[in-house]
């Protein structure tokens, strides 16, 4: 409710456990500029000695620190470009068997993966479902104990043509709200298997329905009618109370079943997409390319608002303003040794600009740098990033 936010961080490494040790002025300058770049503020924690005394070298430390923010802070306004929404309920942290995952977890891998895939993002608190319509395609995974004004909110969202992507059943209100679906139970097996449809195989690359995608889980099993079946449960061999098995080093996929895994349903004019398996909880690359082959099923990957091939050691933050736009890039892997990251290109949609400038450059002063404008967008090269730096498309 009070913008901007604030990020707390401590000054020590790890923990306030050890407070003797800091962080790097690389590592904490990494921190606080990442906030900047979200244009928030950053509060930093500092431990008191026991004999009441403070380490007057952290206060040089931090304000170096922030001298380099001074530049960046005459920018901090206007509105966060966001394609992808990630809904993350503060009253979803539950996991009813006790696994490791939940709305929170899975809301984090989401967010994650859209940032090393350079897909603006943003985060939905349960104070903002009224705000769901500004997204293109919106993440709901894990839900649990949902405030009826929140699902209220999702309903209205998807029949209203929004593209909601769900997954789990450990609030079923919401599959019987968004699916008009019924959980059934658990599968006994704990290493369940996806085996794609004909309609659904585009989206799973590599895997098939003779090799299909591992989830290493127990899933849930639901009832659904007229919906678009993109992936079938295989079980394996055996269950794991059996005293037998099928192969000494893994569970490999052995009986085929007609449970849906993977679906699609329309409801009014918008989509909603379910899984069973928390397949944005697992940050292998098999799983992140899962994820963005059904975000571009159902967008148009090369229509996002910001377009780039940066690392995925980049994060890319846009904001709009009035008169100009701002993108920041900053080295999430940032190190002591300062290495610059390889070139890539960045490409925002905008209306047609008379420059574009980096803020603050690496002499310290603003500049121009070259730029093309074509189909909407403003497209431009970064070349050896080093840690950050923020540009100003006008």
């Amino acid at each position: 409710n009070n913008q901007p936010f604030e990020y707390m961080t401590c000054r020590c490494d790890r923990s306030l456990y050890v407070h003797t040790v800091s962080k790097t002025e690389e590592h904490l300058s990494t921190e606080v500029l990442l906030t900047a770049a979200h244009h928030g503020a950053s509060f930093i924690i500092d431990a008191i000695d026991p004999v009441g005394t403070l380490d007057a070298r952290v206060y040089d430390l931090v304000g170096r620190v922030f001298e380099r923010q001074i530049p960046y802070e005459p920018y901090f306004s206007g509105d966060l470009v966001q394609d992808i929404g990630v809904f993350y309920s503060t009253t979803g942290h539950y996991n009813s068997r006790g696994l490791p995952y939940d709305n929170k977890t899975c809301s984090i891998g989401v967010t994650r993966a859209m940032i090393e895939e350079n897909i603006p993002v943003g985060v939905i608190g349960n104070d903002r479902t009224d705000t769901l319509s500004r997204y293109r395609m919106v993440f709901a995974p894990g839900l649990a104990f949902m405030d009826e004004k929140n699902l209220d909110d999702l309903v209205r969202y998807v029949e209203n043509g929004g593209i909601l992507y769900l997954s789990g059943v450990e609030d079923p209100r919401v599959i019987e709200r968004l699916l008009d679906a019924e959980f059934v139970r658990y599968t006994e097996e704990t290493a369940v298997y996806m085996a794609p449809t004909a309609s659904g195989q585009k989206y799973f690359g590599q895997f098939t329905e003779k090799y299909p995608f591992p989830t290493e889980t127990s899933l849930p099993v639901i009832a659904v009618e007229d919906a678009d079946i993109l992936a079938t449960m295989t079980m394996p061999y055996t269950k794991p109370q059996e005293r037998r098995f099928a192969s000494i080093h893994s569970n490999p996929p052995g009986i085929p079943t007609e449970i849906p895994a993977l679906l699609a349903k329309k409801r009014g004019q918008g989509t909603v997409i379910w899984s069973a398996a928390p397949i944005e909880n697992d940050p292998r690359r098999s799983h992140r390319k899962l994820l963005l082959s059904l975000i571009g099923g159902y967008l148009d990957l090369n229509g996002l608002s910001v377009r780039s091939n940066a690392p995925r050691q980049v994060e890319l933050v846009t904001f709009h303003r009035e008169h100009d736009t701002l993108i920041s890039a900053v080295d999430l892997l940032c190190t002591d040794e300062l290495l610059p990251v390889v070139g890539f290109t960045v490409a925002v949609k905008c209306d047609a600009p008379n420059r574009v400038i980096r803020i603050g450059g690496r002499d310290g002063e603003d500049a121009e740098i070259p730029f093309t404008y074509e189909d909407g967008y403003a497209t431009f090269y970064i070349e050896n990033l080093v840690m950050f730096e923020m540009y100003r498309i006008a």
